[in-house]
């Protein structure tokens, strides 16, 4: 079953925020990020495509996936990669 987003209720939740500690869905993570400076500077990843509860922290570009800890298992693919790497890669945009 799909989370739903902890601030309307109603539509799923894709995002994590470790500073606030809530699932949120993307329209609802843009309103509440954006209120004021300091939010917009909150971590946030995705929630896991398996579990659905805990933020993600690797991203398979194979399979379009994404594993929180607790579900990850590498196999030395070089196509998932963890979360500072691809955070890495877009500070350079």
């Amino acid at each position: 079953m799909e989370p739903l987003c902890e601030y309307c209720g109603v539509a799923t939740a894709l995002v994590y925020c470790k500073s606030d500690l809530a699932r949120l869905c993307l329209r609802c993570d843009g309103y509440v990020h954006s209120a004021n400076f300091l939010s917009s500077r909150h971590n946030r990843s995705l929630l896991c495509d398996k579990c659905n509860s805990q933020p993600a922290i690797f991203r398979c570009m194979d399979d379009r996936i994404s594993l929180c800890q607790g579900l990850f298992q590498p196999d030395g693919d070089d196509l998932c990669e963890t979360e500072s790497d691809l955070r890495q890669q877009n500070q350079s945009c």
